[in-house]
């Protein structure tokens, strides 16, 4: 009898600590002028969030990430800056006009001979015929030259009219390179250009607060001063919010 008694007191004892520790988790929905504007916070099973705004047949969405953590009746979601990659490059080799091997004197300072290699962000080749090279004096488009099918051009100057180099490749994103810093040099350079998006990623880092309501079926927005705004609703209890107006 007595063991029976301690079985019940800690049965007792476990159930509110359960139920005060049950995550909020899923997808919740917000829909604005009959489903035009569409914004979905999907939260994670990893205490890591995704938000995004989209508008019907748009070709892009606006999505930010972050951290959440619940308090009681309370989400707090915690922005991080996406950190979507731009393009950028890498220098492998650069040498002197005048080292051994080099054909061009050192005294030529002007000249300049840089060997391009396009990847993508993952550092795979941009195997394509629809990437240029575009050549700038002082703003000025001058010309352009197109790469082989590997993403590969040489371009050499003994002049200084051609100041930057524009490389882009179809679909991806485009690189500026001031030329003033090869001259007098033989070198490699490695470009990475990230693939192009019609999408938006946010880069601030700010803080959300959303009131849990109706047993983690929505999630309505607080602001600073305590006032209520939106409200997203759980994805499987739209159909029966709708039903109610």
């Amino acid at each position: 009898m007595q063991e029976r008694v301690k079985y019940w007191v800690l049965l007792l004892l476990i159930i509110p600590v359960s139920a005060a520790s049950q995550r909020v988790q899923g997808n919740y929905e917000l829909c604005e002028e009959g489903g035009i504007h569409t914004h979905r916070i999907q939260l994670l099973d990893s205490s890591r969030f995704i938000k995004s705004s989209s508008v019907f047949l748009a070709h892009g969405s606006f999505f930010e990430k972050g951290y959440y953590e619940d308090k009681r009746d309370t989400l707090i979601l915690h922005y991080e800056p996406y950190g979507r990659p731009k393009p950028w490059f890498e220098i492998e080799r650069k040498e002197h006009c005048g080292s051994p091997g080099n054909k061009k004197p050192k005294e030529e300072g002007s000249y300049l001979t840089l060997s391009l290699e396009l990847y993508d962000e993952e550092r795979q080749p941009i195997e394509s015929y629809g990437s240029f090279v575009n050549l700038y004096a002082k703003d000025s488009l001058i010309g352009s030259v197109g790469t082989d099918k590997m993403g590969r051009i040489r371009y050499s100057s003994s002049d200084d009219l051609i100041d930057r180099l524009e490389i882009s490749s179809f679909g991806y994103g485009r690189l500026d390179i001031d030329l003033q810093p090869f001259r007098g040099y033989v070198s490699k350079v490695n470009i990475f250009l990230p693939q192009e998006t019609h999408d938006i990623y946010g880069e601030s880092s700010r803080t959300e607060k959303y009131l849990w309501r109706v047993r983690g079926k929505h999630l309505r927005h607080v602001s600073e001063n305590g006032e209520f705004g939106e409200e997203y609703i759980k994805s499987e209890h739209k159909k029966y919010r709708a039903s109610e107006n």
